[in-house]
């Protein structure tokens, strides 16, 4: 099976990952973890990227590469001018 890009993603630097699936954007994720604990001096810190089909973290580059090579890139999205991914190339 190919992998492709199911969701967001971002991993703390503590290596938790915190996701999402689609058609969430990197901000639900900060938000909903927010909510649970509003501390604004300790905001979510880390590595925003995706989740793959396989429940592997990637970053926003590997990430890029996946969903160009499996055809998710959203017609007329930005994505085909930047090596990085953002959920909105995706849905």
């Amino acid at each position: 099976m190919t992998q492709t890009i199911v969701g967001v993603a971002i991993r703390r630097r503590d290596g938790l990952i915190l996701s999402m699936p689609a058609p969430a954007r990197h901000n639900d994720v900060l938000r909903r973890v927010w909510h649970m604990n509003p501390n604004p001096r300790r905001p979510v810190r880390g590595i925003q990227g995706f989740l793959t089909s396989d429940g592997l973290f990637v970053d926003r580059r590997d990430a890029m590469k996946i969903a160009r090579v499996n055809g998710q890139l959203r017609p007329g999205s930005a994505a085909s001018k930047t090596e990085r991914l953002f959920s909105e190339d995706l849905w």
